[in-house]
């Protein structure tokens, strides 16, 4: 993401902001949750509290 931001500065000028998480939770990622799913797995433990699948 540093790198990306980077870019996004030097070519259009574009200030990106960084968010992190638990340290436990950086290696999940949206891409994780989605294959979870599709094998049917309880997704729970890694989306933010209320958030729900339909």
């Amino acid at each position: 993401e540093e790198t990306i931001a980077d870019i996004n500065r030097k070519l259009a000028g574009i200030e990106t902001i960084l968010l992190f998480t638990e340290p436990e939770l950086t290696s999940i990622s949206s891409t994780i949750v989605r294959e979870l799913l599709q094998f049917g797995k309880d997704v729970t433990p890694f989306l933010p509290e209320g958030m729900k699948i339909d």
